[in-house]
């Protein structure tokens, strides 16, 4: 049972809250699968064993999720898939999904997942496909820059995704879907008038972006001015990946001059820019500066005690090794991955 989609005056709510009175309830708390248990769950449904570049691509588009592993392997875990390439595809990380490598997602899950958005309120519901276009990371401030909705009714309508679990909080103003499917499937049910208007705003908040920074450019250097400077290339940054992509230049010159702000201004990185410039590394092939930022992700992740940035930081590790051509310790960092994700 999914208790953030039965409400608070739902009936079974009060049974439960009765039973717990009462201490006649048991419940157990069901995370996602690792990548054994998904590779071990997708050979039981496949009817044969999994090469490891299959279970790792299986892991890769399910994150564990029981009913996504069944539905894909059924789907498309086809003799074509095991002669793909091995190689892990870090361009995937953290930004909008790219297509499935099993092809359409399975129209059970896709089902499931459509019932779930379907549960939320008119105003949440633009709200997520409004995210959705952006990628499946997203900043609070590119959210008010493209939506004419007030901000109180967009934190609200943030709320109550991040409630049902749609979405996942990350600091104060940075958001991520929970799963990328949800993100796919959001953005599929967009009508094509909704998807033009999502595009034209994303263009148009890049094109407002880049005039403020022009108008910052023009201004005598001071901590102020470095602070705006920042708070717009953060946000600048979110709509380019939602546009062009982390392999664009521009993604990485934005990233990479926001994290030279932070060193100006005295400030650590926020785990976005950290996380958005490790990718953006990682797609331009830039291993060594990728390692350290994979590197201070796990630091912070253990400093702030972060599952998320854990995960992460483990993912964006493994990845670099292996292009590095380090294979045992990529391995160690990206099983290790796979051991986090439960906890997230």
């Amino acid at each position: 049972m999914r208790t953030e989609e039965v409400g608070p005056r739902h009936p079974l709510t009060t049974l439960l809250n009765d039973l717990r009175g009462t201490g006649q309830l048991t419940e157990i708390s069901l995370g996602p699968l690792d990548a054994a248990e998904t590779a071990e769950l997708g050979m039981c449904v496949a009817g044969r064993d999994l090469d490891p570049n299959e279970a790792r691509r299986l892991y890769d588009e399910t994150e564990g999720q029981p009913l996504y592993v069944v539905e894909t392997v059924r789907a498309g875990l086809t003799d074509t898939d095991r002669t793909a390439s091995a190689e892990p595809r870090p361009s995937t990380l953290g930004g909008a999904a790219s297509a499935s490598s099993y092809g359409r997602l399975p129209p059970k899950v896709h089902a499931v997942i459509s019932a779930r958005l379907t549960q939320l309120s008119d105003s949440a519901r633009a709200t997520v496909s409004l995210a959705a276009t952006i990628g499946r990371a997203f900043a609070l401030d590119v959210l008010i820059q493209a939506t004419d909705d007030d901000v109180d009714s967009l934190v609200g309508a943030l709320d109550e995704l991040w409630q049902r679990r749609i979405v996942r909080e990350h600091g104060t103003s940075a958001y991520d879907f929970s799963h990328d499917k949800l993100r796919e499937v959001a953005y599929g049910e967009m009508s094509a008038a909704r998807l033009a208007q999502r595009v034209y705003a994303n263009a148009e908040a890049i094109f407002l972006l880049n005039k403020g920074l022009a108008l910052l450019a023009s201004q005598p250097p001071s901590q102020q001015r470095d602070e705006l400077e920042l708070g717009l290339q953060t946000a600048l940054g979110t709509s380019l990946v939602a546009t062009a992509g982390y392999g664009a230049s521009e993604t990485l010159r934005v990233y990479t001059r926001s994290q030279e702000l932070c060193q100006h201004l005295g400030k650590p990185p926020s785990p976005p820019v950290l996380r958005a410039l490790a990718i953006a590394s990682l797609a331009q092939a830039e291993f060594h500066r990728a390692h350290g930022l994979g590197d201070h992700l796990l630091s912070l992740a253990t400093r702030n005690r972060d599952p998320v940035l854990m995960v992460e930081g483990h993912y964006v590790l493994g990845v670099t090794l292996f292009w590095k051509g380090a294979l045992a310790p990529s391995r160690e960092h990206l099983e290790q991955a796979g051991v986090e994700v439960r906890l997230v």
